[in-house]
C-alpha cells in the first residue's frame, strides 16, 4: 500500500506500487520441521512489505526454518531462532487466526469448538460474563396471577394489599361475579361429594390443640401430602397437577416431617372450608407462592402459564 496526500503526484507512487506488485521478492513460502500455520499458507512478500503469520510448534521447540523462492525463482532458505514468551498472547493470536481460517473454509462446527476451547468470540459462539462481587438491589414484589374458573366477561376491580396479591401495582383485577347479579344456587355435584369425603378424612386427624410428641409419625406427613395432591388434581388439569404435585413431593422431602405436618394441617382445613373450585385454586396458589425457592419459582411458572392459557 502507498499513502498519499491530496497534494502528492499520483503518477510516480502508482508506478512504484505497480512495480512492487508485479515482482514479489519471496514466493512459495513454506515451513519445515515441527511447525504449523494458523491459516492455510504463507503469503508472498513484496519489497518493503512486512508479513505477519501466526505459527506454532507441534511439541519440539526447535528453530524455525522457512523455505521459498526469491524474485529470480532460485531456492531460498532462512532460519529463525524461536524464543519462549511469558504470556499466552501468541497462543491466542494463533487460535483466533485458526478459527477465522476454519470459518472461511466452511468448517463452522470446528471453528465454534475451537472458539469455546480458547474462550474466544467468533460467529456462532458468544460468552456471558458476570462479576460475582457486584451487588444490585432485587425487587421485593412478585407477580401473582392465579387461574380462576369463572364466567367470561364478569370482573370487578378492587384494591388489594401487595402482601396478599404479590403485585407491584396498587390495584389488581380480580375476577368475581358481579355484585348486583345474583347467581343461582349451586346444586349438589359428584365433585362436592368427593371433596366432602376427603375433608371427613382430614377431620379425623389430630386437632391443632393436641399435644405433638417428639417422635414424628412417619405415616401422618405422607397422608397429608397425599390429601393435598388429591385436592390439586381435582382443580387443575392433569399436566399442571402433575407438575405441582412433584413440587409438593420435593418440598416435603427436603423440609422434614414435622414442618410438613405444621404447614399442611392448617392448609387442608382451609381447603375444607373453601370447597369450591375457584376458592381452592386461590388457596393452593397462595400456598405455592409462599414456598421458598426453588419451589416457589417453579410453581410460579406453572401458575403463570395456566393464567395465560385461561386468559387466551
Amino acid at each position: 500500500s502507498v499513502f498519499l496526500t491530496p497534494n502528492d503526484d499520483l503518477v510516480r507512487p502508482i508506478a512504484i506500487l505497480g512495480s512492487r506488485l508485479s515482482r514479489p521478492v519471496f514466493t512459495d513460502l513454506a515451513l519445515e520441521r515441527d511447525w504449523e500455520l494458523a491459516g492455510t499458507e504463507l503469503p508472498d512478500i513484496y519489497a518493503g512489505q512486512v508479513a505477519f503469520a501466526p505459527i506454532r510448534t507441534k511439541g519440539n521447540q526447535s528453530d524455525l526454518k522457512v523455505t521459498g523462492k526469491d524474485s529470480a525463482g532460485r531456492p531460498w532458505t532462512v532460519q529463525l531462532h524461536a524464543q519462549v514468551t511469558k504470556t499466552d498472547l501468541p497462543k491466542r493470536i494463533w487460535m483466533k487466526r485458526r478459527i477465522e481460517s476454519l470459518a472461511q473454509g466452511g468448517k463452522i462446527k470446528e471453528a465454534i469448538a475451537l472458539a469455546e476451547k480458547a474462550n474466544l468470540v467468533c460467529r456462532g459462539a458468544a460468552f456471558v460474563a458476570w462479576d460475582e462481587a457486584e451487588e444490585v438491589a432485587i425487587a421485593q414484589d412478585e407477580v401473582y396471577q392465579p387461574s380462576l374458573d369463572i364466567p367470561s366477561g364478569v370482573a370487578r376491580r378492587m384494591h388489594c394489599a401487595p402482601a396478599v396479591a404479590f403485585m407491584p401495582a396498587t390495584e389488581a383485577a380480580d375476577f368475581l361475579p358481579a355484585a348486583k347479579a345474583s347467581l343461582p344456587e349451586r346444586r349438589p355435584s359428584s365433585f362436592n361429594s368427593k371433596v366432602r369425603e376427603w375433608w371427613d378424612a382430614i377431620l379425623a386427624a389430630p386437632s391443632d390443640q393436641e399435644r405433638v410428641s417428639d417422635t414424628v409419625n412417619q405415616e401422618e406427613p405422607k397422608r397429608f401430602t397425599e390429601q393435598l395432591n388429591s385436592v390439586i388434581e381435582s382443580v387443575f388439569c392433569p399436566d399442571d397437577a402433575k407438575k405441582l404435585t412433584s413440587i409438593v413431593a420435593e418440598w416435603a422431602e427436603q423440609i422434614g416431617d414435622k414442618r410438613v405436618k405444621d404447614t399442611l394441617r392448617p392448609l387442608l382445613r382451609k381447603c375444607e372450608r373453601d370447597a369450591d373450585t375457584r376458592s381452592l385454586r386461590k388457596v393452593l396458589s397462595n400456598f405455592f407462592l409462599a414456598l421458598p425457592d426453588p419451589w416457589r419459582t417453579r410453581a410460579s411458572s406453572v401458575l403463570s402459564a395456566l393464567t395465560a392459557n385461561t386468559s387466551g
